[in-house]
């Protein structure tokens, strides 16, 4: 299908407005030779307020409008994407999904995901710490409930002042198995009493 110059500006618009720039469609551009290719400068703004450049671009001959993003911006293109599908989906024979609380969940822990990857490689972070910002609920499978989880902090008492958090997880791991069989063992007491 061929999309028109006004479905490139509504595009571009609607990206602008979503990452809270105004559009300014003065700033649209032509190609010096080739009069039927326009781009048009965006910005993608991240929820840590980090920004890039998004050169969204419409060729009038083929009709079609497409967008052009840095190496490492995952997260921009998904947004992109997404929005040309929300935009243009119906016309282009997608069948959209209506989103629900599961999926805001999911999307909400691969941006969690993607931010701390972003961070992380450009050394703001340690890799070790991109999870740190999920709640572990959130990634759970489906149909599943967590009784409890662990952290050193729950066992720093019982060791030496001092005891580096690397060691305090080493030890936590050491005994994981022991919790594991306790919390079975009495989760299936818990749910025979229950039902």
């Amino acid at each position: 299908m061929k999309f028109t110059y006004q479905d490139f500006i509504a595009f571009a618009r609607a990206f602008e407005e979503q990452n809270c720039f105004d559009f300014c469609e003065n700033e649209v551009r032509q190609a010096d030779r080739e009069e039927w290719l326009f781009f048009y400068d965006a910005t993608f703004r991240d929820e840590s307020n980090y920004k890039t450049n998004v050169c969204i671009q419409f060729n009038e001959l083929s009709g079609e409008i497409g967008w052009d993003i840095g190496g490492g911006w995952d997260d921009a293109i998904r947004e992109i994407e997404i929005l040309y599908q929300q935009l243009f989906g119906k016309r282009l024979g997608y069948q959209l999904v209506e989103r629900g609380e599961d999926a805001d969940r999911v999307y909400s822990v691969l941006k969690t995901i993607m931010e701390g990857i972003h961070k992380a490689e450009n050394g703001l972070i340690p890799f070790a710490a991109v999870f740190n910002g999920l709640r572990i609920r959130d990634c759970l499978p489906e149909h599943t409930v967590l009784g409890s989880t662990w952290h050193i902090s729950e066992i720093r008492d019982k060791f030496p002042t001092g005891t580096t958090d690397k060691e305090l997880f080493s030890e936590l791991r050491n005994i994981n198995g022991r919790l594991t069989d306790a919390a079975i063992s009495s989760g299936r007491e818990v749910i025979e009493k229950a039902l």
